[in-house]
């Protein structure tokens, strides 16, 4: 288990969330057809969360990671940096998740974000997922065609066990009930998106990363807390 790190953020929007972020997006032009398709999009494999995408980006959240040359990348490794390992079934995932803006935000088990796993066997664990999430007529080339995504968490991120961000999305849901100055239907459709999935209040109250216990698993939020030896090739 990842030792997790608090904060604090100052209150706005009557002091519930920290972040004005969930308030901005409700009332933007769109978020009528977003919530809708998301909506229908829930728990469907393999599709993005449009929303949960749409509050990283608010946040900055999906800004790039620090890329840094290998001889730097090794003696980062050498200090107590948490190493996290990430599969993938593209061969140009690596570079993607290095340089490009839109940053993929698919749907978990225990939450959604971007999955990664980290302790002992944490690469052979990712390099296995690659095998397994290949079809079977290119299971042979997943060599090839699959790719493990390496990096390191900074120290500063601030990272909620799944537990306690459990504890606090309910208590975020209660505060939103209490609120005042807000139609039902907003209201409902607030709850509706924090019940969804606990990521969203992780979110809005700042934290990078949230530590699935037990598992090993850490679901990335913010790209830019993580550090990346720079990718071979040219950016995409």
């Amino acid at each position: 288990m990842l030792k997790s790190r608090l904060i604090c953020n100052k209150a706005s929007n009557n002091g519930i969330f920290g972040s004005v972020e969930l308030f901005n997006f409700i009332n933007s032009p769109d978020f009528e057809e977003i919530f809708k398709t998301a909506t229908l999009l829930t728990n469907n494999g393999g599709k993005p969360d449009i929303i949960l995408s749409r509050l990283i980006e608010e946040k900055g959240f999906n800004a790039l990671p620090v890329l840094v040359d290998k001889h730097h990348y090794s003696l980062l490794l050498s200090s107590k940096l948490t190493r996290i390992y990430r599969g993938v079934v593209y061969k140009d995932a690596i570079k993607d998740f290095a340089y490009n803006e839109n940053m993929f935000i698919g749907k978990g088990i225990y939450c959604n974000g971007v999955y990664f796993v980290y302790g002992d066997n944490a690469k052979s664990e990712a390099e296995q997922y690659v095998y397994l999430r290949m079809p079977n007529s290119i299971f042979h080339k997943a060599r090839r065609y699959g790719a493990v995504i390496e990096a390191l968490i900074s120290n500063d991120a601030n990272i909620i066990d799944i537990n306690s961000l459990h504890k606090l999305s309910m208590k975020m849901v209660q505060k939103v009930q209490k609120l005042k100055g807000l139609s039902n239907e907003t209201k409902d459709r607030l709850i509706t998106i924090l019940n969804n999935d606990p990521a969203k209040c992780a979110v809005l109250k700042g934290y990078d990363a949230i530590d699935i216990s037990g598992q090993n698993y850490l679901v990335v939020l913010n790209r830019s807390k993580l550090i990346m030896q720079k990718p071979k090739g040219k950016e995409k």
